[in-house]
């Protein structure tokens, strides 16, 4: 297994970007990501003894550093060539942003995709 050092990979370029949705572009793979605003009524969170959310929905989470999300991912869509694939959302349930910004996006030369 190689490490790869994510500081040192390309990132995807910004070919759209409006309200909650962005597009990247990277030669023949083009990346649509949507988020929608969190629903707390429909998440369960749980603290730690620092009064910090650990988990949500009994789940370790990432992207908010112990603080409820304000925004969650609704869709990621990947094409390359003619191909198109929507990740099935349990595949990113977990990743939930404090913040409404957009993370970075990077493709090795191995086909992975790190968000």
């Amino acid at each position: 297994m190689d490490l790869i050092v994510v500081d040192k990979l390309q990132p995807f370029s910004i070919v759209s970007k409006k309200n909650n949705q962005i597009i990247f572009k990277k030669k023949n793979f083009e990346i649509n990501i949507s988020i929608k605003p969190i629903d707390k009524s429909n998440h369960k969170s749980k603290t730690n003894e620092n009064g910090f959310i650990n988990k949500i929905n009994y789940e370790f989470y990432w992207g908010t550093e112990g603080f409820f999300p304000v925004t969650e991912y609704d869709k990621i869509q990947i094409k390359s060539n003619q191909k198109t694939i929507d990740l099935p959302k349990k595949a990113f349930f977990n990743i939930l942003t404090q913040y409404s910004r957009q993370q970075k996006y990077f493709m090795t030369k191995q086909q992975k995709l790190f968000i």
